[in-house]
């Protein structure tokens, strides 16, 4: 069973009712430029379209239902992209939802995180088997950039390409694509990163639990010393996501919970018991809405969407449970 809790609103999802989908797992989840759809791909093969009433409006497929892992929109909203198991990523023209690219890894292993450039005519994953770093033009359809490493995360923010791994976290320049530097500590195993709106600092989730936020305002990019070290995650951060405004930072882990962070004063603001491993967090483009998924109510799979303003307003939450509004959606249709 996946729970969807979705908040009624104009612009952005807002939390206000539950609904219950076949049993699945999560694998990403991210919303549309303005906050007005959200997109989950699931591992059975689709990815499916929300709309602000919590309702399903599209459900996209790939020609084998492969296995989705990861997902990101892209920064205008016109192109949705989804890796694979398999090895692939899929792109979808939002305008007509229809399939238009299909890219493959050079080895055919598993393709996983994904991020956009500024003006969406490139797309970066990470083969995960052989931790390549692949970035394709849309234009041509070729990869137009490779390189190693164990590397682990994704954030794109104008010409930085920054990767997390073993080594800390690598920023690539994409107008030369010349590698820049690294940033924090190389024994530091880095698996989830995310550049803050003005692109001058970095958040990162790490193996052994913690959230750190890393000066990436200077050239060198080498600072050694982060800026906040962030204590409370009690197994690895499989995500963090900056708030649009830069205030605040929102974690997730195995450890089964999401955690928001003040990103200048380092101050825990909300611990949310989602009652088990929680894959995913995102942030609506507005602010208004948290995001989080994966086997968030020990059910399969779920996606939550809460209000930021109850979140900070009430004491530590757990995930919403069945006394919500639950509506059952129709079998999926392939469109």
């Amino acid at each position: 069973m996946i729970i969807l809790t979705a908040v009624l609103g104009a612009a952005s999802l807002v939390a206000a009712q539950e609904i219950t989908l076949p049993e699945d797992r999560i694998g990403g989840l991210d919303f549309n430029h303005d906050g007005s759809l959200i997109a989950v791909a699931r591992y059975t093969g689709v990815i499916e379209i929300y709309d602000g009433n919590g309702s399903l409006v599209r459900t996209l497929t790939s020609p084998q239902l492969e296995q989705f892992i990861s997902l990101d929109w892209s920064e205008n909203g016109d192109l949705i992209a989804s890796t694979s198991l398999s090895g692939r990523i899929f792109i979808w023209e939002t305008s007509n939802w229809t399939l238009r690219y299909t890219f493959e890894s050079p080895l055919r292993n598993y393709l996983f995180y994904l991020a956009w450039n500024e003006d969406n005519s490139q797309i970066a994953t990470i083969s995960q088997l052989d931790y390549q770093l692949l970035v394709w033009d849309l234009l041509t359809e070729d990869i137009i950039f490779q390189s190693g490493g164990i590397q682990s995360g994704l954030s794109w923010h104008n010409s930085l390409l920054a990767d997390g791994g073993g080594n800390g976290i690598g920023v690539t320049n994409t107008d030369i694509w010349e590698f820049q530097g690294l940033i924090g500590l190389q024994d530091q195993d880095v698996v989830s990163i995310d550049w803050n709106p003005t692109g001058t600092a970095i958040a990162s989730g790490s193996m052994d639990g913690t959230v750190t936020i890393w000066d990436a305002a200077g050239e060198s990019y080498s600072p050694e010393y982060p800026a906040h070290t962030f204590s409370g995650h009690t197994m690895p951060v499989t995500d963090v996501s900056w708030s649009p405004d830069g205030v605040l930072i929102a974690s997730s882990s195995y450890d089964g919970t999401v955690r928001i962070w003040h990103a200048e004063s380092g101050e825990a603001l909300k611990t949310i018991e989602a009652g088990a491993i929680v894959l995913n967090v995102q942030w609506s483009p507005d602010g208004e809405v948290l995001a989080y998924s994966g086997d968030v109510l020990g059910l399969g799979g779920a996606v939550i969407t809460q209000s930021t303003q109850q979140l900070l307003s009430t004491p530590a939450l757990s995930a919403p449970g069945p006394a919500s509004r639950r509506l059952h959606t129709p079998p999926v249709q392939h469109r």
